[in-house]
């Protein structure tokens, strides 16, 4: 069973055994390589530094034909949760990880970010310029009287896209709000799904609700992907003596989805490869592992503002020295780069996927020396 649970466990290796070994065949015609290699490839890189999972190893291809220091290079879930303990103090998290400690923090700074139009969320918190909403009667009273529309609602705490909202129009005469994607919804019920999201969320829950304005994306962005916001990630990495853009990813939305999230290639969204130096499109994938596409019209396409939103990061990262592994979530739009969030930990697979190439390099690792 110690063998076992090397492979399965939380997360990304939640996988039953008939379906990796569906995939080890398949990965096996593709690669011309035996399933032995295969799985004993898979079980070395699992217990390598970079901790890659099952679901990993196929969604990085490393069945293909690479050296094994090559895929070393790879880092898994497991191995970023080290990094971010590695590089960030703990006791910095909250000021990125809280969206209206972040936001003011920005904001105070002179940072372009979202406007922040109301949060909900019980108890005595004050933020200049947003409404606080602590109880379901605020809310409902502001449903009725105050909102604006299109307005964005997400979790002041959460992740992966989980628990967010659009709220495309208010109809007072039903007291119901339209949802994009779900229609229209009671002001009732559209407050008890807000209160089960942070439920689920258990601890990160008490934090509530953030209502903020939608953004449009720059229009060279929403002639080629709609009028979502297609966010870049940027990451940002302390090597000793400065602050330095070391990965680059273009989140890009498909079909009727609101937000970018990648989630293993589970929402349709694609990922795109984007040079650090020139913010050109390189590679873009859509789909997970093997059931990965890559979508070739988008390659070529220079990202607007790229110059300005490196900056904006740079600059911003300065403000939380602490922090020295910075993942940056930036909005380009036509008024130039608006910063989304910063997190201690990303999700360093929507870097490697469409790079094919792993992050724990010379870089990184020179970093860890000047600790």
């Amino acid at each position: 069973m110690g063998y076992i649970s090397i492979f399965f466990h939380k997360g990304t290796d939640t996988m039953n055994l008939f379906g990796v070994l569906k995939d080890i065949s398949t990965a096996s015609k593709k690669s011309n390589r035996s399933w032995f290699t295969i799985l004993l490839e898979i079980f070395m890189l699992r217990i390598s530094s970079g901790k890659v999972g099952v679901h990993e190893y196929f969604a990085f291809h490393l069945y293909e034909k690479k050296s094994l220091t090559q895929k070393k290079e790879f880092v898994g879930y497991r191995r970023e949760g080290e990094l971010d303990r590695l590089f960030n103090r703990l006791s910095w998290h909250a000021l990125v990880n809280d969206k209206l400690t972040f936001h003011a923090l920005m904001n105070y700074a002179g940072f372009p970010v979202t406007k922040n139009y109301a949060f909900y969320c019980a108890g005595k918190r004050h933020f200049f310029g947003s409404t606080h909403l602590e109880d379901n009667s605020d809310l409902q009273v502001y449903l009725e009287n105050s909102m604006k529309t299109p307005t964005f609602v997400k979790p002041l705490c959460g992740s992966c896209g989980k628990g967010i909202y659009r709220i495309d129009s208010i109809n007072t005469e039903s007291q119901s709000v339209v949802l994009a994607g779900k229609g229209e919804v009671s002001f009732k019920n559209f407050i008890s799904m807000l209160d089960d999201t942070l439920i689920k969320l258990g601890n990160r829950g008490k934090y509530g609700y953030l209502f903020q304005e939608c953004l449009k994306p720059h229009h060279l962005i929403e002639e080629k992907c709609g009028s979502g916001i297609s966010g870049v990630r940027l990451v940002i990495l302390f090597d000793g003596e400065t602050y330095k853009v070391v990965n680059s990813t273009w989140k890009v939305i498909f079909g009727d989805n609101i937000v970018d999230n990648f989630v293993a290639g589970l929402t349709g969204n694609a990922i795109a490869d984007i040079c650090i130096e020139t913010g050109m499109v390189k590679r873009v994938v859509q789909g997970d592992g093997l059931e990965e596409v890559e979508l070739n019209e988008l390659n070529g396409f220079k990202l607007p503002y790229w110059k300005e939103a490196k900056a904006l990061c740079l600059n911003a990262a300065q403000m939380f020295p602490e922090l020295k592994y910075q993942h940056w979530d930036i909005a380009l739009t036509d008024q130039g780069p608006v910063a989304l969030e910063c997190n201690t930990s990303g999700g360093l697979a929507i870097v490697q996927i469409p790079r094919k190439e792993g992050v724990d390099n010379l870089v990184l690792r020179n970093a860890q020396s000047n600790l």
